[in-house]
């Protein structure tokens, strides 16, 4: 088991830091002991061995232990959240789960279901003896997808050793960023320092006291700190390296925050929730376009989408159809383009709307609506239209007050830089960006 080769990790740096929480660091050794602890608690309260497992969590010290101690017992976890009773019993039911346990304060909490799963991969995952972990998709383009994973070929692009950082967990632990975040810190003896609440205010202040070295983040969260020039008030020259991912990064955006943080490191990370995280190279600061893959995984372009192929990939969903070709390469329905090895994600296909037969990018428009000077945000959806079936309309985020003038400016500079189809025909404005608790904003 790769779960052997972390807990030799843990043995081999017992007294380094490997969490911080609540203003408090815990070492490896108190994390050995904490997982040991979890283990006795499942066994007491007779969770069966290789079972399916739904744990809503956020990190902390024992939510770690958890996922980790039932991760070593074979068991299959769910991930999710803190989140509602009602959606939490949707998730369970879609993974089969058994029992669904709760971290509230550092305290663990059970609570038994009637469901019991007999899919064909799950059960094939525990024919191996391994376990697994299932991760559910953001679910906005419709319900969300339950992709399960084999922990032990999850887990394999970690035993490379890399660079050991002090690393924030701004993603959630049941999203894909916040998994990988989390293994690759405790594999690379890093340390992971949890904040307790994920805006820009304190996210800046945990950087500053802890001497954070890596920020993974979204463009929306980006969005957010460069508005309230919150950045301005701490010293965060411990900062080596800004990751972005989980959503398109507009380039007006990535401009900015080159401008502003020149001396950090600005890299895009790719990954999907089946697919997990993979290795990039940006070309530059300031550039979106990358390079991803490297020896685990292989890529492609069919079609101007990308595929990808490895071992490391999940087994299949668990309540939608295999994504897979015949030859084994995940359809990620992301559309790119590609030069000299570089890839230009452009974002979903469903982040394109037909306009009377035109298919436009909402991520293109969204870049012109920033070039306007006090716009800091924008999103484009789609309304009704009798004539052309769809038209755009335009959210948008900018803190003047002068917005009569704004909208007719917005317009003036649309008209200018864009396709007729392409213009929004409804202009709203809005105070602030709302994001989801995957750091995406939100296009309803």
């Amino acid at each position: 088991m790769l779960l052997n080769k972390l807990e030799e990790i843990f043995k081999l740096h017992s007294q380094d830091n490997a969490l911080v929480w609540q203003q408090e660091i815990f070492t490896y050794q108190r994390l050995v002991e904490e997982i040991h602890r979890c283990e006795i608690f499942l066994t007491l309260n007779n969770i069966p061995q290789g079972g399916v497992v739904l744990i809503s969590i956020d990190f902390s010290p024992k939510s770690i232990a958890l996922l980790i101690a039932l991760l070593k017992r074979r068991n299959i976890v769910a991930l999710a959240s803190e989140m509602s009773k009602e959606i939490s019993e949707r998730y369970a039911e879609i993974a089969g789960a058994q029992q669904i346990l709760s971290v509230e304060n550092e305290n663990i909490t059970i609570d038994c279901t009637d469901y019991c799963s007999s899919h064909r991969l799950i059960q094939q995952l525990q024919s191996r003896l391994h376990s697994g972990i299932i991760i559910f998709t953001s679910g906005s383009s419709g319900a969300p997808k339950a992709a399960l994973h084999d922990t032990e070929r999850f887990l394999r692009k970690f035993l490379v050793k890399r660079y050991t950082f002090r690393t924030l967990a701004l993603l959630r632990i049941d999203h894909i960023g916040g998994l990988d975040t989390l293994f690759y810190t405790l594999y690379n003896a890093g340390t992971l320092v949890i904040p307790d609440k994920r805006n820009p205010e304190t996210i800046c202040s945990i950087i500053e006291k802890f001497s954070v070295e890596v920020l993974p983040a979204s463009p929306s969260f980006l969005s957010l700190l460069l508005l309230g020039r919150v950045y301005e008030r701490y010293n965060l020259s411990s900062l080596k390296y800004i990751t972005y991912g989980a959503e398109y990064m507009p380039q007006s955006l990535l401009s900015k925050c080159a401008e502003i943080f020149p001396d950090i490191k600005l890299l895009q990370k790719y990954g999907t929730t089946e697919t997990g995280t993979l290795r990039s190279k940006s070309q530059n600061n300031s550039s979106p376009w990358v390079k991803i893959g490297g020896k685990e995984f292989l890529t492609r372009v069919v079609n101007g989408k990308l595929e990808i192929k490895s071992e490391g990939l999940m087994i299949g969903y668990l309540n939608a159809p295999s994504p897979f070709t015949v030859d084994g390469w995940f359809q990620t329905n992301d559309v790119v383009e590609e030069n000299e090895g570089y890839f230009r994600i452009k974002g979903r296909e469903e982040d394109f709307i037909n306009v009377g037969g035109n298919k436009v990018s909402r991520n293109e428009v969204e870049d012109i609506l920033l070039e306007i000077d006090g716009v800091y945000a924008a999103t484009v959806f789609a309304q009704d239209n009798f004539l052309l079936g769809k038209t755009l309309g335009a959210k948008i985020y900018s803190d003047r007050s002068d917005r009569t003038l704004l909208r007719e400016e917005i317009r003036r500079f649309c008209a200018h830089k864009l396709e007729v189809y392409k213009i929004p025909s409804k202009i709203i404005f809005a105070d602030s960006l709302d994001i989801t608790e995957r750091m995406k904003k939100t296009r309803s």
